[in-house]
């Protein structure tokens, strides 16, 4: 994860080992990283070939194609 630590952070990849995969990790992570004082109230950017549905349930939104963008808590209340 790259960011300003003021305004946006981009989640620039995002792997778990095969032996670790279908037990929670990637979850667990995005929730993390999503709910972390210190990100949950900057914008998050992302990009991805095929894990749209994982990042969408952590309030990403598609914006074009592989692109998700996600706004910060503050800005959804």
């Amino acid at each position: 994860m790259v960011t300003d630590g003021a305004t946006v952070y981009w989640l620039c990849d995002v792997y778990v080992d095969p032996a670790y995969r279908a037990q929670g990790v990637g979850k667990k992570l995005i929730a993390t990283i999503t709910g972390h004082p210190d990100y949950r109230n900057l914008f998050g950017i992302l990009a991805t070939r095929d894990a749209h549905g994982l990042y969408e349930q952590f309030g990403f939104v598609r914006d074009h194609g592989k692109t998700l963008t996600r706004t910060p808590d503050f800005l959804r209340k």
